[in-house]
This record gives C-alpha cells, structure tokens and sequence, in this order.
C-alpha cells in the first residue's frame, strides 16, 4: 500500500463517508389539473375578502375553497380563453382581463363583461396587452396601458389617460394596498453610446403628479426582460422594478438601486420582514426568500421553488404561503417555519428511527433500514456517517449524543462514533471472563450520577459515558422477561419497566414490587422516566400516562384528558418539566401547571408534521426537531392555531334540486327532501376538518361527523334551523352557522284553513240561526195573525151584543116618549159607535180611548137607569193612558156586569169604580161596585145564565189569546164579594190583566161623573 493510500484511507475514517450539498426543503402542497384546477398555467392569484382564493389561468378564473376548484358561469364566446391580473372591488367582485384588452368581473358567480370596454379599445392601438388593473372603493377602474398611461375610468364612464404629458414617462400609483405601474420602454433620450438608459418617474398621489426624478436602467440588463412592476412594503417604502433594475424608494425618493437576474412578477414582504420574490425567468426562476430587506439589498436569498417558473406569490390570513407557476399549478405551504428533511433532499431514507443533537449545530439521525446522518442546522448540510458496524440493521436505533464528551452513542449494539470512527462497547462476563457486546432498547440519563442507564432483553445497563464501559443489572434465572426502560430517582432508586411483572424497584440485585399501587398498573409499563421535581411519569401500553408525586399522588391521563392516543411510544423530558411524548397518532406536548395538572397540546399532520408517526424528537437551539417515518420536520415556530371560520353555505337543494336559499324560506309540504352542502375556508386542514350539526326543530342533539353534505328525508311541517361548527385544530369549536326555513303544511291543515273551516261553521250556525230566527218569527206572525182574526172575530161577536143593548135603550126611550133623552143617548151612542169602529180597525188603541169608550159607554147607562148610580174611571199614579195600549171592549163587559148584575135592585145611590193600574209588562184592571154581592150558589147560577154567558165568554177567550200560547188567563182573574167590618156586603170587585205595550209615564188622571 503506497503512501498516498494510507494517507487516503485513514482521512475516509475521519470525513463523513458522503457529502449531498441539498437543504431542507418546505412542505408544499401541489395543486394541479388532476385536483381540479382549470390549467397548470396561472397566472396571478387573489385571496378575496371572503377568504376564497383565486385564479387567473390559461383556461379562465376559479375559486378554491379548501376542498374543490369552481369555475364561474361564463356563457361567453371567451368563456375558456386565458385570464390575468385579479382585482376586487368594495363589493366583492372579481376583476381580471383578457388577452384581447378586454376587462371583465365575476359577480353572483358569473362573469360579465365590463361596459365601459370600449374605452379601451380607442386606445388599442397604441399598447399591446392590458397591464394590471384595479379598483379603488369609490368604483373608479384604473387600468395599466403599457407604452401609454395609467387609464382611469369613473363609475359614470368619465375617464382619463394619466400622466397627460407630451414627453415619455414612466408613472405609478396605490390604489388601496396594491400598487400599478405603466411604464415606456420604446424610446431612449440618451445617446446610443451611453450604457444606462433613465427616463423620468412619476407618482400619482392624492390628484398630482409627484417627480421622482428620473431612474437610470442597465443597457445590457433590460435586454433580458421587458417585465416591470411595484410592490408597497410594510414601513411605507416601495421597491420598483424597470426590466431587470430595482430601486427602493422612500418619501417620494430614490435611495437604492440594483441589478439582479431574475424575471420578476410578484414580490411581497411577510409578516416576519422577509422578501419573497416569483421570478418566472433569468439565471434564478422560482420562489427567492431574503430573509430581510438588508438580504435582498446584498442578493442573499435561498429559492424554495427553485424547479418551477413562479408568477405570483402571497401570504393568505392562516399564514400560509401560495406560489402559482406558470406550468405546474399552485403550491401552498400551510407553515412557513416549519422545514423538511427527506430523500428528495440528501436523507438515505425517508423512515428516521432516532433523533438526537449536539446542543450545538448538528443533528445526528439513524435511519430505517440503515445509515447515520449528520445534518448541519446552520445551512441544512447532510452528511452521511460511516456504518457503526458491517450487516446493521437500524430497526430499533437508538441515538444519544454525550455533550460532555463529544460522542454519540448508537444502538442496538451499543457502540460510540468519536473523532470519525466507531467503537463497540462489551462488557466483561465475571464467571466466564470473557466480552460481549451490548444489545440495547433505550438509554436514559440518570439525574443522580453522571452514569446512564440502558434496557435491554432480560437485563440491564448502567453506562459510564466518560469511560465507556458498561455493568449488566440481571436475575439469575433461566426465566426470560424483557425490560423495557429503566431510570433512577434522585434517592438512587433504580425502576425498571419489565414485560413480565411490570413496574419493578430494583433492590439486593432482585425485582420487588413497588411500595405503592394504582387501579391503572393493571396495564403494563413500557416507560418510566423521573421528572425535574422528583416527580414519577410511567407511560402504560394501552392506558396512557401515570404520574406520582413525591407526596404519593397520583394522576392519571388518558384520551378524556387530551391525549391524542393511550398508546405512547417515547418520553422526552425537558429542564423545565415539559414532556414530549411520542405516539403514531402524532406528538402530545405536556406542560405542567403545577398539583397534577397538565395542559396537553396535540402536533400532528394539521400542524405540518411530515407524518403522524413520531418516533424520537430533539431541540436544538429552541428548534423542534421530529423524527417520523417519512422524514424529520424541523420547525422553527409552532404555528399558532388559526381560527377556523364559521362554515358558509355551498349548495341548498330541495327534493334534489339546487334552490337559492334566502331568509324566511318558505316551502311546501311536498319540498321536504333537504339537501345542505357546507364548507369552513381553512386552507392548512387540507380539506379534513371535523364538523358538528343539528336540526333544531327537529332534534337539538349534535351530530359530528366528517361529511360536508346532510340530507333529511321527510321532514314533517314546522320551522327549522339548521346549524353546523368547524372544529379547529386545537379542538375549539367555531362561530355556528344557522340558516332558518320553513315547510309549510298543506292546505287542508294550514292555519287558514282551519280558520277559513272555523268561519264557515260560524257562518253556517248564523245561517241557520237566522232562517230559525226567520221561521220562528214568521210562525209567531203567522200565529199573531191568527190570534188578530180570533180577536177580530170575537169583537164582530161581542160588537153585536153591545149594540143590541144600546138599541134596546133607545127603544125603551122612545117608547116612553122621551124625544130629547133618545136624543141626546143617540148622540152619545154614535160617538160610542165611532170609537168601536176605529178599535175594530186597528185592533187596539190607548188606554185613553178605551178610558173615553167606557165614559160614553157609562154616560149612556146612567140616561138609561135616569142616574141611579155614579162612576169614577181613573189610573194610577205614574200611569199615562196615551203610551198605553190594548185591545178595545176588553173591560166594558165586566162594567156591564157591574151595572146590570152587581147593581140589580138598587134604585139609587149606586156606584161603579174602574182603576187601571200598571203590573210590569200588564196593566191590571179593578171594576167595583157597591151592589149586593153574591154567594157562591149565586156566583154558579150567574155564571149558568145565558144572557150573560156570551160577553163574558168571548172576553175571557179574548184575554187568553192575548196572554199567548201555553197561558191561561184565569191564573189573573178574580172576583170576589166586599165586605164590611160587619162582615155585610158592601159591593163586588172583579180584577183581572191585560198585556199591554208600554211607553212613557204619564201623571196620575182621574174621570168621575
């Protein structure tokens, strides 16, 4: 072996085997075709103020809601040309033109062509293509006419062509937070032999046209590209950018410039002042971070896209990065601070089994199914370390970098890696004598000694990191049992994590059970690890973790208390007592809060981790390293957690048909097949978002699940509202989205159906109750009429039996040869005669005509009997006789009965009394006379006389048909004989009532003669 071999040889012992000069990469996520974006080609981008984001491509502009692409209707002819430049306006519409100089805007999720387009065309001639375009909040439309202007068009079609000057120029203005450029490229003032072209720059602000002088542009530069832009920086400035030139400009002043080689389309500054730059061309196509202004005044960038022509570039509200390229879709990076190490970037292997660092720059990782790797944290070098020995298998690797020493220990062989080459750690056997190497499961530093400790099959391991040498811990016995993890307390307790008999404490070189118990030790222990305070934390497969306190309590933590699985794989703890816990469901961060309580974090796949199975972690200078089977994420922040908004409503379909939904919706009883399609705009969840809904109306019981369409099948009539939440990644929930409609019943149980059946039943009760009433009253008329003709023909009966008696006392007159009494009776008879007739007509009359019939009627009489008796005819008091009435000749009979029978035999001094008197609704009528009375064979042989019989008869049928139907008269009649003190007879008297009408009260009146 030459010289220069041996030299060559021992140098590879000492350098990393092979050296890849790739960085770690951003987790990006690839948007193409195949996920249903229009074109692989776009153009510009746009993150309304909705939160959707937009699209300019080849084929047209889309909107992207975390789930799917969605393409406006546009019924055009240029319904699929190509589309650039977006903009929105205060209403929310998207602008964006076309290559044909035409503008156009998405409203209502239909394009519609611009109306004032035709302003542009005037111009047509004098540009090529339509620059950007933008729209301030009072409507007013500018548009960059490259080689001519800025256009700016009012809402009434005004319009005008800035800077309005006669000479060549390059003017810009900010139109909100976007700024727009026109600029001159064909002339050049300067000589041909001048190596720097200027042209003078101007500002719109506020109505003037402010000079910034004029900006000198590299000659050999602007021959690499014709692109040109500006772009507003956070503190105020902005950097402008002529072809290849760029220039910082502060208060209206140029105070920088620079070349750089790129073909620039979009810049933006980020949240923490770094530079983003979408070149789409020069020597460095793709997406340029400078990590600070000062960076990109010295060129100092890393290019995270570095394969792919970018365009546009732009931080949405979660925090994520969007780039659009212009031949392989759009990338999105949910966490910038967060980056990757894998095989597409100098890893061996994707499957990363152990992590571990120097507390320096570097991090060393052992890898599945072989390899150990140096990675340098400053600049994201790998380097691959030697094999630690021939034939390695690293399925269960186990890293530990000894910082005192400087050596990283590795495993399952125990072996050390110091000053380029690698030594296997044995132990001596002290029967035999003789060397074995160490197989290992875990190494844990002890926080008594300096010594670590290391499990292995059916033993164990203290370990002198310093010395390298390494003393076995195991039971005679030929019984195997594997451990697990051992650590050691700060009292020199050592515990030891077995298969066989779980927890043990290892005392007198044999296993004792601990001096404690727990319900949760029926699980068996895999990991024991000692806090900062003394503190205990077992991890138990399958039942989470169990803490002790050194006061000897317990507590015990599962998925009820935010554990993301019961099945931990690794423990790391850190100075300050926080413990990382490693699982397949991703990383559990516990901080602790003091008396047994922790709060518990998830980090997963949501939060940018490469894969959710974790296998070890590390921290190098407050960076989070993870290893998982897909590579390591190194994260330089945790993302905070980004609200999730309140879910809009995507589709309403009714009985499967889209409905526009509006408030107070109202439908049938027939649409009730409901159909609701929903979304939260969260871009980092990547689609995989849990939501919660219900019905109310219908259950008030939240469904979780996973789907973004519900359907409810049959719904009965009522009101509903439907509400969903979005739940975050750290678990909250968001705002609840409700919408509200109705299902109306049908008609034949609507309200007004029912009530138009509740009216029609009224109505027909009062239809019925009217003709009843109808009927009634015309059966009552019809009975009055009867009774009238009864009466009527009772007084054509007793009219005759008056007259007779009349005619009878004149004849007696006459034929006694008194000329002038039959005169004078005849006279009065008449005048009786005419009152009988008038009664007869109207079938009644007053009180007062009846009070003046029985006057004439009583006149006459006494000319008859030559004034053997007198009369009085009086009513009582409060009575009038001429708002009274009643039928006529209801009383002259019973006066005539008086006269004939009650004053019989009497020559002189008789006397006849008649007194109206008002009863309620009768008026009760008294005839008295002062005759001889009857007894009561007299009263039954008076009323047996014939003569009598009739008058009497027909008056008392009279008054029964007065009374009405179903009433007796005779229950109101009396007559009785009046006696004295001495019990002699003094007269008659006969009572009896008539029903009357009453009217008005009138003053007491009384006749006598």
């Amino acid at each position: 072996m030459t010289k220069y071999l041996k030299i060559f040889l021992f140098a590879a012992l000492l350098i990393p085997h092979s050296s890849n000069l790739f960085a770690q990469h951003l987790a990006w996520r690839q948007y193409t075709t195949v996920d249903g974006l229009p074109s692989n080609a776009v153009y510009g981008m746009l993150q309304d103020s909705r939160g959707f984001m937009w699209f300019a491509t080849d084929l047209g502009v889309c909107r992207f809601n975390g789930y799917a692409f969605h393409r406006p209707v546009d019924t055009s002819s240029f319904a699929s040309n190509e589309a650039f430049r977006l903009a929105e306006d205060a209403a929310g519409r998207i602008w964006f033109n076309r290559l044909d100089a035409s503008v156009w805007m998405v409203e209502n999720d239909t394009v519609r062509r611009w109306k004032y387009n035709y302003i542009i065309q005037k111009y047509r001639n004098e540009f090529i293509n339509l620059g950007s375009l933008a729209v301030d909040k009072n409507g007013v439309v500018w548009v960059q006419l490259p080689n001519l202007g800025l256009l700016r068009v009012l809402p009434d079609g005004n319009h005008k062509i800035l800077p309005s000057l006669d000479r060549s120029v390059n003017i810009f203005t900010i139109v909100g937070n976007k700024a727009i450029l026109s600029y001159e490229t064909s002339s050049n003032p300067n000589p041909e032999d001048s190596p720097m072209l200027t042209k003078e720059t101007f500002r719109w602000q506020e109505g003037d046209l402010v000079s910034l002088g004029r900006f000198p542009i590299d000659i050999k530069q602007a021959k690499k590209s014709s692109t040109s832009g500006v772009w507003l920086l956070q503190n105020g400035d902005f950097i402008f950018n002529l072809l290849q030139t760029f220039y910082l400009i502060r208060d209206n002043r140029l105070i920088w410039q620079g070349v750089k080689d790129v073909v620039v389309n979009d810049i933006f500054e980020d949240s923490d002042g770094a530079i983003l730059l979408a070149s789409r061309g020069g020597k460095h196509p793709g997406l340029l971070r400078f990590p600070s202004f000062e960076h990109f005044l010295r060129d100092d960038f890393s290019n995270i896209l570095d394969k792919y022509n970018i365009v546009s570039a732009l931080r949405d509200r979660e925090g994520g990065w969007w780039a659009s390229s212009t031949n392989a879709g759009v990338f999105y990076c949910k966490n910038p601070e967060m980056e990757f190490f894998d095989s597409s970037n100098g890893l061996p292997f994707n499957d990363v089994q152990s992590i571990t660092s120097d507390g320096k720059a570097s991090v060393f990782v052992s890898l599945r199914p072989s390899g150990v790797c140096r990675i340098d944290a400053r600049n994201g070098q790998i380097n691959q370390l030697p094999a630690p020995y021939p034939g390695l298998n690293a399925d269960q690797t186990v890293l530990r970098f000894d910082s005192s020493n400087q050596r990283l220990w590795f495993n399952p062989y125990l072996t050390v890696f110091e000053k380029g080459h690698w030594k296997e750690i044995v132990y001596t056997n002290p029967k035999t004598h003789s060397d074995y190497p160490i197989f290992i499961k875990k190494i844990t530093p002890s926080h008594v000694n300096r010594l670590w400790w290391a499990s292995s099959f059916s033993d164990f391991f203290s370990i002198d990191p310093q010395r390298c040498t390494a003393v076995r811990y195991y039971v005679d016995s030929s019984k195997y049992s594997r451990t697990h993890a051992v650590a050691q307390d700060f009292e020199g307790n050592i515990w030891v994590a077995t298969d066989e008999h779980g927890l043990r404490i290892w005392r007198n070189n044999r296993y004792e059970a601990p001096p404690f118990d727990h319900p949760a030790l029926r699980y068996p222990a895999r990991l024991v690890e000692i806090l900062p305070d003394s503190s205990m934390v077992i991890s138990l497969r399958g039942g989470g973790l169990l803490f002790r306190s050194t006061q000897g309590h317990f507590s015990h933590l599962t998925v009820k208390d935010g554990l993301s699985t019961n099945w931990l794989s690794d423990l790391e703890i850190m100075p300050d007592g926080t413990i990382y816990a490693s699982s397949n469901t991703g990383l559990n961060v516990l901080h602790p809060k003091g008396n047994g309580v922790w709060h518990i974090e998830q980090f997963n796949t949501k939060h940018g981790l490469p894969s959710n199975q974790v296998n070890d972690l590390c921290l190098l200078g407050g960076e989070l390293w993870v290893a998982t089977d897909r590579g390591i994420g190194r994260f330089r922040k945790k993302p905070l957690p980004s609200a999730v908004p309140t879910p809009m409503l995507e589709q309403f379909l009714v009985n499967n048909k889209i409905t526009a939904f509006s408030e107070n919706l109202q439908l049938s009883h027939l649409q009730n097949n409901i159909s609701l399609h929903f979304f939260a705009l969260h871009y980092g969840s990547g689609g995989d978002i849990n939501y919660r809904y219900r019905l109310a109306g219908a259950d008030s019981t939240f469904v979780y699940t996973h789907n973004r369409e519900i359907n409810f099948a049959n719904l009965a009539p009522g009101n509903y509202r439907f509400e969903v939440q979005a739940q975050t990644e750290e678990g909250r929930w968001s705002e609840a989205a409700r919408w509200s409609f109705d299902i109306l019943p049908p008609w034949w149980a609507s309200w007004w159906f029912r009530l138009l059946v509740v009216a029609a039943l009224c109505l027909a009760a009062f239809l019925f109750y009217r003709n009843r009433l109808r009927l009634i009253r015309r059966e009552a008329a019809e009975r009055d009429k009867m009774r009238d003709l009864e009466t009527a023909a009772l007084r054509a009966q007793m009219n005759p039996h008056f007259i007779f008696n009349c005619l009878q006392a004149i004849q007696s007159f006459i034929a006694r040869n008194e000329r002038d009494v039959a005169t004078s009776y005849l006279a009065r008879f008449a005048k009786l005669i005419r009152l009988t007739l008038h009664g007869s007509v109207d079938g009644r009359h007053s009180l007062a005509e009846e009070m003046a019939m029985l006057e004439n009627y009583l006149l006459l009489e006494q000319m008859r009997f030559k004034g053997h008796f007198e009369f009085v005819i009086r009513t009582s008091e409060g009575l009038d006789p001429d708002e009274i009435s009643l039928p006529p000749l209801l009383v002259q009979p019973y006066v005539e009965n008086a006269l004939i029978h009650g004053l019989e035999g009497r020559e002189t001094g008789g006397r006849v009394e008649i007194i109206f008197t008002q009863k309620q609704d009768a008026l009760e009528v008294t005839v008295m006379d002062n005759g001889k009375g009857f007894s009561e064979k007299e009263k039954a042989a008076f009323d047996k006389r014939p003569h009598n019989s009739v008058g009497m008869m027909l008056t008392q049928k009279r008054l029964d048909l007065l009374a009405g139907a179903g009433k007796n008269a005779g229950e109101h009649f009396s007559r009785e004989t009046l006696l004295d003190a001495s019990g002699a007879v003094t007269g008659t008297r006969i009572r009896f009532e008539v029903p009357v009408l009453k009217r008005a009260p009138a003053p007491f009146s009384i006749i006598t003669t």
